[in-house]
């Protein structure tokens, strides 16, 4: 409670007429994560999978379901990991990221055997998720 009390209640910044956002620097509120051609593909993939994953015909939930997080999990383990400040926590979650991707591709390739119509989308993926496990394998296997 006594901190509250120490606040000062009309900061600089306010009383120069000014918000709080015209005081932080424009790049200082991106994302690093955002910013990484990993991180951009691996979005691109999730959103290429939303169609993939309504063309898994019934009887096949566990492969719906295991792409289904697979998926999701490359790019928020890039962006957790782009967040981290330690290298090894960094590359830790940039090597769980690739796992996924590589998860991702083996799903890919049942894929082709139940939904061989599919081919091209699935195709395109996986390119896709080849870029993406480069980029990670670049820096995660040095």
């Amino acid at each position: 409670p006594d901190l509250y009390l120490r606040l000062d209640p009309d900061p600089i910044y306010k009383k120069l007429g000014a918000t709080i956002l015209d005081i932080i620097p424009k790049n200082f509120m991106s994302f690093n994560h955002e910013k990484f051609q990993a991180y951009q593909l691996s979005i691109t993939y999730w959103k290429a999978t939303l169609p993939l994953l309504k063309s898994i015909p019934p009887g096949f939930g566990e492969i719906r379901d295991q792409l289904k997080r697979a998926a999701t999990s490359i790019p928020l383990n890039i962006a957790e990991g782009s967040g981290r400040t330690k290298k090894n926590d960094r590359y830790r979650f940039y090597s769980i990221a690739r796992g996924s991707a590589l998860e991702c591709a083996a799903i890919s390739d049942m894929l082709l055997e139940i939904c061989p119509e599919s081919e091209k989308e699935i195709e395109k993926s996986k390119d896709l998720l080849k870029s993406i496990a480069n980029i990670l394998s670049s820096i995660t296997l040095k």
